[in-house]
Order: C-alpha cells, then sequence, then structure tokens
C-alpha cells in the first residue's frame, strides 16, 4: 500500500478593514505557528497582507480561523487569497515592519484612541469636564487631570462598512419590553465582577435570556424576539445598549454575526439612527 505524500504549498492572503492599531499581526503570527507555517504578516495602505507556506495547507480553515478567532477590537470586511510560488529556503514565520511612505489611510477602530481615558475614568462616577487647546485635548475631574496630543484624521466611513456587512442573524425586539428587561438587569450588572454592565445574552428560538452575576447576586429576565438565523449568545454592555433605547420610540433591530464581532442596534425604520456595540469578553 503506497503513502500519501504531503504537498507544499505558498498563499498570500489579504485582509481588509480595521486591521491596523489593534493587535492583527501578532494574532496572525500566533496562527501561523501553531499551524506550523512559515512566511511573514505585515501592514500595508490596504490593511494587512500575509503569507504562509507549509504541508497540507487547509487555506479556507485557516481564513475562518481568521475570521472567528480574530481580535476584537477588529472588523474585517474581506479576505482573499491566492496560491503563489514557494520559497524553498523559508522556514519561519516573522512579523514584518510596515513598508515606508504609506499614503493610503487605513481603517482605525474610532475607540482605541479613548481607551487610556476609559481605564482612568471606568469607575468614576462624577462630573468631568472635557476640553482642548489646538491639538491637545484636556479631560479634568477633582483634582487630577489627563491630557493628550490629537491627530487630526478623516473619521472611518462606518456607513460604508455597515452598508457592505451582511449579518447573519437580526432580532426584534418590542422597544418597552426590551429596556424594561435591561434595566432590571443593571441593577445587579453595574457591579459585575468582570465588566461594569456587562451580561451575557442568549439569542434562542422566539425568546431572549440576559443573565447578569455580581458576587452572589445573579439575575436573569426574558424578552420575546423575532430573530432570523441560527441560535447563539453574546457578552454584551447593558448601560450602553440602554442609553440607545431611551432615545428612540420603536421596535428596536439588534443585528450580529457571532459573540466576538461588532453589533448594529438600530430603531426599525430608521437608518439615520445607528449604534455599534461591540461585544466583551464574560465568562458564561
Amino acid at each position: 500500500m503506497g503513502s500519501r505524500v504531503s504537498e507544499i504549498k505558498r498563499y498570500q492572503i489579504r485582509v481588509e478593514g480595521i486591521v491596523q492599531g489593534v493587535g492583527f499581526r501578532p494574532f496572525i503570527y500566533g496562527l501561523a505557528i501553531k499551524s506550523c507555517y512559515s512566511g511573514y504578516v505585515l501592514n500595508d495602505v490596504e490593511g494587512v497582507l500575509l503569507e504562509i507556506q507549509g504541508q497540507d495547507i487547509d487555506i479556507e480553515n485557516f481564513c475562518q480561523c481568521i475570521k472567528t478567532k480574530a481580535p476584537k477590537a477588529s472588523y474585517i470586511t474581506n479576505i482573499s487569497y491566492h496560491e503563489i510560488d514557494v520559497i524553498c529556503d523559508d522556514k519561519e514565520f516573522i512579523i514584518q515592519k510596515s513598508p515606508q511612505g504609506l499614503t493610503k489611510e487605513t481603517l482605525i477602530s474610532p475607540d482605541l484612541a479613548i481607551c487610556e481615558d476609559c481605564k482612568l475614568l471606568k469607575d468614576y462616577n462624577k462630573d468631568i469636564n472635557i476640553g482642548y487647546s489646538g491639538d491637545i485635548l484636556v479631560i479634568t475631574w477633582e483634582n487630577s487631570y489627563f491630557s493628550s496630543k490629537t491627530i487630526g484624521l478623516q473619521y472611518p466611513d462606518f456607513k460604508t462598512i455597515l452598508r457592505i456587512s451582511a449579518f447573519e442573524k437580526k432580532m426584534e425586539f418590542n422597544r418597552d419590553e426590551l429596556r424594561s428587561a435591561i434595566k432590571r438587569v443593571i441593577t445587579v450588572a453595574k457591579t459585575s465582577l468582570d465588566a461594569k454592565f456587562g451580561a451575557i445574552f442568549n439569542f434562542t428560538g422566539k425568546m431572549m435570556v440576559i443573565n447578569a452575576f455580581s458576587g452572589r447576586a445573579k439575575i436573569n429576565q426574558k424578552v420575546n424576539m423575532l430573530k432570523e438565523g441560527d441560535d447563539f449568545k453574546a457578552s454584551l454592555n447593558c448601560k450602553f445598549l440602554s442609553e440607545y433605547i431611551d432615545n428612540i420610540s420603536d421596535n428596536v433591530i439588534i443585528s450580529g454575526n457571532n459573540a466576538s464581532s461588532m453589533f448594529e442596534v438600530k430603531e426599525i425604520g430608521n437608518d439615520d439612527y445607528i449604534y455599534i456595540l461591540m461585544p466583551l469578553a464574560l465568562r458564561d
């Protein structure tokens, strides 16, 4: 009986979207090393470019892993690949420096610019003052202040991103019923040990169940829904969701793909007021 001969192949993969400044290259490095692939990854004007080389590469599975396991702050709009010539002396996988003289602006997640501020103020419940002088942003509270130099960049075109996004799961809720349930969950979630205001949303059948835990306290609330797509669950910030719902008057539509990608929240029939909600990492 003859034995199967392994075949070495090399692929070039292009990843587009919000994939820079979010830990994407180290993430790709980890995937490649785990799979024993050689090659490289770098940032360029289009997003992230990588090449992988190895025996019996399952390229479809590798690209699927990129989509489903990508860093939470990232958002992938497109992945493409094609087979290229093998490089015989390529024995390791490396993170390459970005090419010099990049002229095209890539998408940057806007929340990253205020992450440090959020860490400082996430548990502060009093008033703060925000001001600016030239390109310096200044935040003051009590006897403390935080200042940061700002960078003038074009704001990402999120309308285009949303327009080309294909959400596989869509849930519709009665506004008042959802608002009431979330308000009750917040009473426990506001002191959550994992993430303040964090709760687990289980979208199953025609019913959503929201669970929150804080020390010995726990709560679960059920909300009726109309759902398109498979059952799934995700961890979301109740306070952010509640604040959005407070500003609308009709049914709420929540759309998403999985527990690690962004969610779109909007009022039914209103495409001019859309909220983007990123999931949390909570223990189930």
